[in-house]
């Protein structure tokens, strides 16, 4: 009877390990919402984990760092995140922000990731940020518009700043960990799935359509991910809740092993971005892991 018991245990262990390992793929096929509420059913003990952002935490096919920790440790996790969202104009926005509101109320979470930033300076958003290149100017910083790019790093900042404060609000252990984006080679690769393209890249089209040499391209962007970067490492020496993650040279620019596009990273690019979250999230809970 004891062997036949712990073998039902031992079977019990294995399968929740096994659909653990299998989170790659078992957000695909139902809502986040609803798989958070399966979750809480089938491992009543796992800690919580909240998620907001971007499609770094929701990119699909090729993985995303919120899948890629999902190898190492087991949360039960309640994914906001959605691809192309802003931190100022979608993530802190009264509708989600509702939501995070709402999600922080009902659930004692220990740890809350966010991706935010990114889009609120690549896309339609860089052309603010730099002016047409003339045959008379001799660096990049001639057409980089600093005091319009540092106003809209002011909005990023004060928006991760109402985030933590709301997050604060409710639940004063939390802790927020955010990323910043490694440093990209602007490229004409877009996104695409399955042999399809969809859409054009983010970066190089607006700076080729303003005559930006290339070499400048990639030196206005390092510098805009830097100063990103920068503001993310001031709000850690600001908030003791708030842990700056900081991902910048993980990466090698240019590398087809490590980027599927000209802003999005591969699987394996994913994955070594998701192990820079692991010894703050051991810190955090252990029990995770």
């Amino acid at each position: 009877m004891a062997n036949s018991s712990a073998r039902r245990r031992k079977k019990k262990k294995l399968t929740t390990r096994t659909r653990r390992q299998g989170s790659q793929n078992r957000y695909r096929t139902a809502s986040f919402q609803s798989r958070f509420y399966e979750d809480l059913r089938d491992f009543p003990d796992a800690p919580l984990m909240l998620t907001e952002g971007d499609s770094w935490f929701a990119w699909p096919v090729n993985g995303n760092i919120i899948r890629k920790i999902g190898k190492y440790a087991n949360y039960n996790i309640l994914r906001l995140e959605r691809n192309g969202d802003e931190i100022v104009e979608n993530i802190m926005s009264p509708r989600q922000r509702s939501k995070i509101e709402d999600a922080l109320s009902r659930f004692d979470f220990p740890v809350f990731l966010v991706s935010g930033g990114g889009n609120d300076i690549v896309g339609e958003e860089l052309s603010g940020f730099v002016k047409r290149y003339r045959k008379n100017m001799i660096s990049w910083r001639s057409v980089y518009k600093e005091n319009e790019f540092e106003s809209a790093l002011g909005l990023i900042k004060t928006a991760y700043i109402d985030l933590i404060e709301l997050t604060y609000r409710y639940r004063p252990n939390c802790t927020i960990l955010a990323h910043d984006y490694d440093f990209i080679e602007p490229s004409d690769n877009g996104a695409e799935f399955f042999g399809f393209s969809f859409g054009e890249s983010w970066i190089k089209p607006t700076m080729d359509e303003l005559k930006i040499p290339g070499d400048w391209q990639e030196d206005i962007v390092d510098h805009m991910l830097h100063r990103l970067s920068q503001e993310l490492a001031d709000l850690q020496a600001t908030y003791p809740c708030f842990v700056h993650v900081r991902t910048q040279g993980t990466l090698k620019k240019g590398d087809p092993k490590h980027w599927a596009n000209e802003i999005h990273p591969t699987p394996a690019g994913f994955e070594l971005i998701a192990r820079k979250f692991l010894p703050h999230l051991k810190r955090i809970t252990p029990k995770a892991f």
